[in-house]
């Protein structure tokens, strides 16, 4: 897995998954919406 830096300031973080399928990215992204300090 490698992960490539898009953007970054102080509040907001965009970044890209190289070599992962939708199952890991899919269990992310269902953690960070659980997640009420989490803006998506």
């Amino acid at each position: 897995m490698k992960l490539i830096l898009v953007k970054k300031t102080s509040d907001e973080l965009r970044f890209e998954v190289q070599g992962e399928d939708h199952t890991l990215l899919n269990l992310l992204q269902k953690t960070l919406l659980e997640d009420d300090g989490v803006l998506i």
